[in-house]
């Protein structure tokens, strides 16, 4: 047995291979590009169950489901195989990443990672996991609440304070937010969570002068991170211009950082065969998803949205490629691709597309009627609105504002979606609807622009 960073045996007698497993750690609390590390720790000890599991979540984090599952039935060999101890801990990680991957659980998943943090409240690993999964089904309560379990024994600890700032601030909690950020780069400066929940506080707070020259002062820090935080550092940049209503500086963003052309394509500035993962991949979900909302507000804030033509038409492919118009599980995800396909004219597929996303909701065990009242009524929201009833659009979208959270992604990702209902209320005159339901929003610039529209 050797102990990780946590201090948490792990069924290994590798100096090597726990080496990199605390690498791999490492790389993903600062969203690094070497994750691939975990490899170097199976090759160091082919029999350790914890590095193949770790590995599985490498691989599904590059969009590799196929490797993630040889990475479990490897790891299931060794469980069933193996004369050594195996401990709890690594048992309830690999039962964790069963039902995630090959069950398609993610509530099971979430379950699995709860129970080890009752035997194991430091692992921070495991701690980042089950947030994550709290936070993709839209619970930002479960989100706080996973943090407060183990507070008592990972206050002080790096990488911690980040995790507890970013759940604050979805629960609405931005000040003590903002300081818990601040306090998690005094830890350690490499936790750029904390960067990034700092963005967020500026953002919830309507800061948004000094959050542009905030991200400015600190980008530094973060350009040679992955693609998914840098592209979603970015997405938070071209957000403080919306809301500003600097359209134009919103689509600099999104042409240099976020959905780059061939020539500014920044994916190759290295060279290097072990970077994992580039600055930008265009096949990335989540760089996907950064992409395609901030097109679709930048649409909605612009008089003329023609400029967003060939912007629109440049996301398809990889999109297509990408979704293979089946449900992600990400809600969010799926209803920007669907107004990707009606933004191309994609009418067809736009309704294929509808098809396979309420045959999915159908067969959901686990927050089916939550899934029907605000995924599926604002899918329908969005064929409504594209069929040219925006009446129509604008009261399924009044029905599913309760329930947006469903959809997952972050209060400031799924403003998209309260965006789409606020043109809708402009588009069809309920001027004073739109009133009272701006006085529940924050006092920005561009919700300024909207009183006197």
């Amino acid at each position: 047995m050797k102990n990780d960073i946590f201090g948490i045996p792990v069924t290994t007698n590798s100096e090597k291979a726990i080496t990199h497993i605390n690498h791999f750690y490492e790389q993903v609390f600062t969203y690094g590009q070497k994750w691939n590390t975990i490899l170097e720790a199976i090759n160091s000890d082919p029999n350790c169950v914890l590095a193949h599991v770790l590995a599985a979540d490498f691989h599904i984090a590059r969009n590799s489901r196929e490797d993630a599952v040889s990475s479990l039935e490897t790891a299931k060999s060794i469980l069933n195989q193996s004369t050594r101890e195996i401990t709890s801990r690594e048992r309830l990680y690999f039962s964790s990443y069963w039902s995630l991957i090959i069950d398609g659980s993610l509530p099971q998943a979430q379950l699995h990672l709860a129970t080890n943090l009752k035997i194991n409240p430091t692992d921070l690993f495991s701690l980042k996991r089950s947030q994550l999964y709290a936070f993709v089904q839209g619970d930002s309560k479960e989100m706080l609440a996973i943090i407060h379990r183990v507070e008592n024994e990972c206050v002080g600890k790096p990488y911690f304070h980040s995790m507890r700032a970013f759940a604050l601030e979805q629960v609405g909690e931005a000040s003590a937010a903002d300081q818990d950020a601040h306090y998690s780069l005094e830890i350690e400066p490499k936790d750029v969570w904390g960067h990034h929940a700092i963005l967020h506080t500026h953002l919830a707070e309507a800061r948004i002068e000094e959050g542009i020259r905030w991200f400015h002062q600190h980008k530094q820090l973060w350009s040679d991170s992955m693609s998914f935080f840098y592209t979603h550092m970015y997405f938070h940049l071209a957000l403080f211009h919306l809301e500003s209503n600097d359209v134009k500086s919103a689509i600099d963003i999104f042409d240099t950082h976020l959905w780059l052309s061939q020539t500014n394509d920044y994916s190759k500035t290295k060279s290097s065969e072990d970077l994992s993962f580039s600055r930008n991949d265009k096949t990335n979900l989540q760089d996907q998803l950064s992409a395609i909302n901030v097109l679709w507000r930048a649409e909605m804030c612009s008089e003329d949205p023609s400029p967003l033509t060939h912007r629109w038409k440049d996301l398809l492919s990889p999109v297509l490629a990408r979704s293979s118009l089946e449900s992600s599980g990400e809600g969010l995800y799926d209803l920007l691709v669907l107004r990707l396909l009606y933004a191309n004219g994609e009418k067809d597929r736009a309704r294929e597309f509808q098809v396979k996303l309420k045959e999915w909701i159908s067969k959901q065990n686990e927050r089916k009627e939550e899934l029907e009242n605000g995924f599926l009524t604002t899918i329908e929201a969005i064929a409504a609105e594209n069929d040219g009833d925006s009446a129509k659009a604008a009261q399924l979208m009044g029905r599913a504002l309760p329930h947006l959270a469903v959809v997952g992604g972050s209060v400031e990702q799924r403003d998209v979606l309260i965006d789409f209902y606020m043109q809708l209320l402009l588009a069809t005159n309920q001027t004073d609807t739109l009133e009272q339901f701006l006085q529940t929003r924050p006092n920005t610039q561009r919700n300024a622009r909207l009183r006197k529209t």
